[in-house]
């Protein structure tokens, strides 16, 4: 329950069953090259692909064919592997063909064949595990998606499909805990319902928040891991926990300002970017897990310690462990286990048009004290549209219901509070040694975080013509929360172990939080000869969120049955609002020569409504190149697989506080006894964000045949 505390598995039992179907347009193909037909005038690849250790089939594998030494436009076909490895593409124009075969864990192969109008071309492939993933597409801090081996900064991706077989996740905390350098994940309080603190390469600012920008599906979203009532400790619940760790493929890390110029003036603390599951064509998929479990406080005895005081009668010291103590004396144990309950159930399929993924999760845990709960309801549908071959539409929607009730919300009801500020010469008094009250007044008082949550995101990924891309994002993350904290009059009123709060109060803080997203870029690609290929992108972006918040407080309740606010005898109430709107510009250009050398150079600019007035906007440059020297004809190094030389250069800010620039005022009462304003902040037209700078660089390397990683 402290700082201190630990939770861990007894039992972690998951239940899975799949049907998996072969996508229409596949199938088709697959019977067609099994006649052995093919268009007239064109020519018919089919082949399979295998996994090169163990010869068997791979799903999944993107294969494309086109002539040789193209490699975009429309005459470039492709087709994915059925379950069985097979695949077809028709179509093909005759002549040299070059075929390409990738997946994501494997080295991507390129085969050159002969195809003849009206034949069929057999190819089959054997695909090689590749740890060190170049050829991966990433989507964060770029202005596109685009391969890894063309960015000079580090990005890491963290596979949540592959973590949540083999470890019992139930947050994204813990998803991304230990998983990837320089991302530090502070501990939690020990409570179930209480979120982790995210820090990327440690402190970037002394006055100003250390939280990286959370994504989801390219939408802003309160990530905040101190919502709800606050808690002993400083910990409270995670928004950022909100999300069902079973709806994410993928996260995908950016360190520092070199990695987040093109986020701006929020994204020196580095940018966490969530990418949910999507649908695949085929026959509808079906997925149940079920997780059973229990947590527990180890060592409790020795972490209450033993107390001692000195007894002003006697002169003689006193010690009692209160823990073992109160188990000794037949009142139980403070602490036992607690039960862990999730299940989940998803749905994906589609066609090569329309694809989906739906999903729905109930989460029922228990703490280590047995009113420390933690009910979590959630639903999600993305769905994937194709119209025609040049626009495709994404849309995801999100529900989330949490309700949350914790037990460390004040020092005279905190458990582990009482039992280490204990007092032995009060073992014979009411409150039993503990500090304040025991442990039959704890559960008395109730402590919840109730919140519901919407997100939703609209993108449009338009391509008019081959060579030209645009993607424009639309979203919303609504929350809307509710926490408060009852203290119910006691019987003997302000002679209680609790005192004055014996009377009884309750206060209730009601929170609308809003953040809406609008991202649109555009990249234009273009070739100078056959070595050369350039990339001029260009982008938008507008955030906006605002956060209203009402309190109220009723305090002193005349008799037992009331709990409301406006029960309370004396009462008192707030309401704030803060607004905070950015706009932000960028253009970059990037340079590839022969898919090994690139040279990226970018500027975005930033005008923030907490800027001052005489503070017109803010600039960040980005200077970045990566060589991957591995693939150079005359590089040829024993053991050493792939080697790639990265750099990169950049600059990030930390925006300031809403009202941080203007000058404020408070009420007052004033001559006459007449309302007035007081001077309560003086201001500074000219602030402007902290600004951090940053030159990364570094080195990734396969070895030993491609099954040990290096980077630095």
């Amino acid at each position: 329950m402290s700082k201190r505390s630990g939770s861990r598995w007894l039992l972690f039992a998951l239940l899975s069953f799949t049907g998996v179907g072969v996508a229409g347009g596949v199938a088709a193909g697959v019977a067609g090259a099994q006649a052995g037909v093919a268009p007239q005038g064109t020519a018919t690849i089919t082949g399979t692909i295998t996994d090169s250790a163990g010869h068997a089939p791979i799903a999944g594998v993107q294969v494309s064919a086109g002539p040789a030494g193209v490699t975009s436009g429309t005459t470039i076909k492709g087709a994915v592997t059925a379950p069985n490895g097979r695949f077809t593409i028709t179509g093909v124009a005759p002549g040299a063909v070059t075929v390409r075969a990738r997946l994501l864990g494997f080295a991507p192969v390129t085969r050159q064949v002969t195809a003849s109008a009206g034949s069929v071309t057999t190819v089959d492939i054997a695909l090689m595990h590749q740890t060190a993933l170049l050829d991966q597409v990433v989507v964060t801090g770029t202005a596109g998606a685009t391969q890894r081996r063309a960015v000079g900064n580090v990005i890491e991706s963290i596979k949540a499909t592959d973590i949540l077989t083999v470890a019992p996740v139930t947050t994204v905390g813990q998803l991304v805990e230990g998983r990837t350098p320089g991302l530090t994940v502070l501990p939690s309080s020990g409570q179930v319902g209480t979120g982790s603190q995210l820090r990327v390469r440690g402190v970037s600012s002394l006055s100003l928040t250390n939280e990286p920008l959370i994504y989801i599906d390219g939408v802003r979203m309160d990530g905040n891991a101190s919502r709800g009532p606050s808690q002993r400790g400083g910990m409270g619940t995670s928004a950022l926990d909100d999300i069902n760790p079973e709806d994410i493929e993928s996260i995908e890390v950016i360190k520092g300002p070199a990695a987040g110029t093109l986020y701006g003036t929020e994204a020196s603390n580095g940018v966490i970017h969530i990418i949910t599951k999507r649908g695949r064509s085929g026959k509808a998929s079906w997925n149940f897990s079920q997780r059973l479990g229990t947590n527990w406080l180890a060592n409790p005895g020795g972490r209450a310690g033993t107390l001692y005081a000195k007894d002003p009668a006697t002169q003689q010291l006193d010690s009692v462990n209160l823990y073992l103590h109160e188990a000794q004396s037949g009142n139980g144990p403070i602490f036992t286990n607690g039960m862990l309950e999730g299940t989940n159930l998803s749905l994906a399929g589609g066609s090569d048009l329309a694809r989906y993924f739906t999903s729905v999760n109930y989460d029922d845990d228990v703490g280590v004290v047995p009113w420390n709960v933690a009910k979590k309801l959630g639903a999600r549908a993305n769905l994937d549209l194709l119209v025609g071959n040049k626009l495709k539409i994404t849309t995801n929607m999100a529900y989330l219901r949490n309700r949350i009730r914790l037990a460390q919300g004040a020092i005279d009801i905190d458990p582990f509070s009482n039992l280490i500020w204990g007092n032995p010469l009060t073992l014979t008094k009411g409150q039993r040694g503990f500090n304040t009250s025991p442990p039959e007044e704890w559960s008395t008082v109730e402590s919840h975080a109730d919140v519901d949550r919407t997100t939703s995101n609209l993108t449009l990924n338009y391509t008019p013509i081959s060579w030209f891309t645009n993607r424009l994002v639309a979203g919303l993350d609504a929350s809307t929360e509710n926490n408060w904290v009852l203290y119910p009059r006691q019987p003997k009123g302000n002679l209680d172990f609790l005192g004055n709060n014996g009377l009884g109060s309750k206060s209730v803080g009601r929170a609308l939080h809003n953040f809406i997203t609008l991202d649109y870029s555009g990249s234009a690609k273009y070739h100078r000869g056959d070595d050369l290929d350039f990339t001029s992108s260009v982008g938008l972006q507008y955030y906006h969120q605002d956060l209203n918040t009402i309190t109220a407080t009723g305090s002193n309740f005349p008799a037992i049955p009331i709990t409301t606010v406006s029960g309370g005898t004396t009462r008192t109430g707030a309401e704030t609002y803060t607004g905070n709107a950015t706009v932000g510009v960028f253009g970059q250009e990037e340079m590839a020569w022969r898919n090994r050398v690139f040279l990226t150079v970018a500027l975005r600019g930033d005008d923030n409504s907490a800027f001052g007035k005489q503070f017109k906007a803010a600039y960040y440059p980005k200077f970045s190149g990566s060589w991957v020297i591995g693939e150079e004809p005359w590089f040829h190094v024993p053991f050493v697989n792939s080697l790639r030389l990265r750099a990169a250069y950049g600059a990030s800010g930390t925006q300031p506080g809403a009202f941080d620039a203007a000058q404020l005022y408070a009420p007052s009462v004033g001559y006459a006894d007449q309302p007035g304003l007081v001077p309560s902040a003086f201001g500074n037209p000219a602030l402007r964000p902290e600004l951090s700078k940053e030159i990364e660089m570094g080195f990734e390397s396969t070895v030993l045949g491609g099954t040990t990683d290096i980077s630095y």
